[in-house]
């Protein structure tokens, strides 16, 4: 795939004469945010400053009043973002905003009026809106470099969950206000997809590798995404060859199954929060795919071997 300043208004109180006098400057509310307002809630101290968004739909007036719904919703998310493996380590690297979206209505269930039309399905939901008022906000210079929480304001079924990564970089996640495992959803939506630029290891679906998949996945790879599937059972042509022979990295090898598929597709290790939320880690070839983005997007040069260096404390056994 691929302003609007509302003010909230009080009027002072003030008699009116019978002379037709103008009534007073409206006074501007210091209770709510105001549609369009951006809100810093975590500031880099190293690198470039790496953004992150979080904008909602099914927000009202009312949820939007300091303190609110809205912002619970997004201090939620910052910190769980902040306490994700390998981001936590690596929290002075990032601007995180949250951008007021007030709807008309609360919720997003079939007929509430919403800012972005969800209304009871994903399918109607405007995110090319979304991106174009994400684009336009002053903090933001470079829209390929932003990962965005989109949060529904309540629960509607099929739908939640869903993360997109466009072809330019930019990327987000759907979450739901009323999401039962919001950690996993963190981790493996936003921090595993739409950050890391890893696909699901999950094994299933019907799905098969043919030549339209083979090109398609390929051309990813070709990006820089979805490194952590290969094509090949060969070890010399997988991504993460590097860790083979690794001390500490004895789980990495070549499993077959991944991005839904059980067959002619391999994964690096058995277990990971890609392939099911039981498992609480990413694999090692997650963990560096993130890292290097990191290290990327903040500027900064970095080798495999920093990598190890950092990545010891991460290492887990079975």
């Amino acid at each position: 795939m691929k302003f609007i300043l509302h003010t909230t208004m009080i009027w002072a109180a003030a008699a009116l004469c019978a002379c037709n006098v103008a009534p007073p400057e409206p006074i501007q509310s210091s209770e709510f945010y105001a549609d369009g307002e951006v809100d810093t809630l975590h500031v880099h101290t190293k690198g470039n400053g790496i953004p992150i968004v979080i904008i909602g739909d099914g927000f009202n007036h009312e949820d939007l009043r300091h303190g609110g719904n809205w912002k619970k919703a997004a201090d939620f998310l910052t910190t769980q973002f902040l306490n994700l493996e390998v981001y936590k380590d690596f929290q002075d690297y990032f601007d995180i905003y949250a951008y007021m979206a007030e709807s008309e209505d609360r919720g997003v269930t079939a007929g509430t009026k919403t800012k972005f039309g969800t209304n009871g399905s994903l399918a109607n939901t405007d995110h090319a809106l979304a991106k174009s008022l994400i684009t336009a906000m002053p903090q933001i210079t470079d829209i390929t470099k932003v990962s965005v929480m989109f949060v529904c304001n309540g629960s509607m079924g099929n739908g939640i969950g869903t993360a997109m990564l466009e072809e330019d970089g930019y990327g987000y996640a759907v979450y739901s206000a009323a999401e039962p495992n919001a950690p996993y959803w963190c981790a493996h939506e936003f921090g595993g997809h739409v950050f890391g630029w890893v696909i699901d290891e999950i094994c299933g679906g019907g799905a098969v590798v043919d030549e339209p998949f083979k090109e398609k996945l390929l051309h990813h790879q070709s990006l820089g995404k979805y490194l952590n599937v290969s094509l090949s059972a060969d070890t010399a042509q997988a991504p993460w060859k590097q860790f083979f022979d690794v001390p500490g990295y004895d789980n990495v090898g070549i499993y077959e199954g991944g991005y839904y598929i059980c067959e002619n597709i391999w994964r690096s290790e058995d277990h990971s929060i890609m392939v099911n939320q039981q498992y609480a880690h990413y694999n090692a070839q997650s963990r560096y795919l993130i890292y290097k983005r990191i290290k990327t997007l903040a500027g900064e040069s970095f080798t495999f071997d920093n990598f190890l260096d950092y990545d010891v404390k991460n290492l887990w056994q079975d």
